[in-house]
């Protein structure tokens, strides 16, 4: 389900943390994690959101996607497989995205499928 300001603001309750800063907080644990399997949990979580239009802008104010495309070039095919997922899920619901014309979606069928054109 998708959400709006006013689902938000009634989940997050009045100390709850902003959507926004809970985010930051993740995109901060990522960049200071040497731990592979908390940076794959985090990536994961990440990518979660980004199914959600209404983060969008808080994933392009902190750089997420650009965290995702590093992701793609990580040896961790985990890292990777999420990276491509949380682009992907940032792609779901525009005409522009499918895997022949989605740039990423493309490169990420090559790379797990070679057969793929």
């Amino acid at each position: 389900m998708f959400t709006n300001n006013q689902r938000q603001e009634e989940r997050t309750g009045r100390s709850g943390t902003p959507r926004l800063q809970y985010l930051q907080e993740l995109v901060s644990q990522f960049q200071n994690s040497t731990d592979e399997e908390r940076k794959e949990k985090i990536v994961a979580n990440l990518a979660n959101f980004a199914y959600d239009p209404y983060n969008y802008t808080f994933l392009r104010q902190l750089n997420v996607l650009e965290l995702f495309l590093d992701c793609i070039t990580e040896p961790n095919e985990k890292l990777v497989e999420f990276g491509v997922g949380g682009i992907c899920n940032a792609s779901v619901g525009q005409s522009s995205c499918n895997p022949k014309s989605c740039k990423c979606c493309y490169h990420h069928q090559k790379w797990w499928n070679p057969s793929y054109h």
